[in-house]
C-alpha cells in the first residue's frame, strides 16, 4: 500500500483528517468549526466540495503495491448539495467506480454521524504514476 500521509497544506488547514484507506475506498471526516460555515450558520459549499474531491482522489489513486505512488488532479467535479446539518463532524467517502491506466472515476458522499446523506459527488481525476 502506498503512503497516503502526503503533505497536503490545504487539507491540513481546512482540519480533514484521513481517518482509513483501503481497495473499498477513503473515509475521512471533518470535525466542524466557525470558520466553516456560510452566512446563514450552516456549512459552506465550498467545504463540502473540498472534502469530497480530497476523499475521491486518494480513493482513486490507491495502490496495493508497496513500491508503486500514484498522485492523481481533478479534471472534472460534480456536487450535489443535498441537507445542511447541525452535527458537529461530517464523514466523506469516496470510491472508485472505474479506474484505467490514465483515469480513475469516483464517487463520494457525506453523511453525518445521524447517517443523513448530506451530499452526494462524481469525479474524474489523472493519474501521475511514478
Amino acid at each position: 500500500m502506498i503512503k497516503i500521509s502526503r503533505e497536503n497544506p490545504f487539507q491540513d488547514f481546512v482540519g480533514i483528517k484521513l481517518e482509513k484507506v483501503d481497495e473499498m475506498g477513503s473515509y475521512l471526516s471533518l470535525k466542524l468549526a466557525p470558520h466553516h460555515l456560510n452566512l446563514y450558520g450552516i456549512t459552506h459549499g465550498g467545504v463540502y466540495s473540498t472534502i469530497l474531491d480530497i476523499a475521491m482522489g486518494i480513493a482513486g489513486s490507491y495502490s496495493e503495491k508497496k513500491n508503486e505512488k500514484i498522485s492523481s488532479i481533478t479534471l472534472s467535479l460534480n456536487i450535489n448539495y443535498l441537507l445542511e446539518t447541525k452535527c458537529e463532524k461530517i464523514y466523506a467517502t469516496g470510491s472508485i467506480t472505474r479506474r484505467t491506466h490514465r483515469l480513475a472515476f469516483c464517487e463520494g458522499s457525506i453523511t453525518d454521524k445521524n447517517k443523513n446523506i448530506l451530499s452526494t459527488s462524481t469525479g474524474v481525476f489523472k493519474l501521475i504514476r511514478t
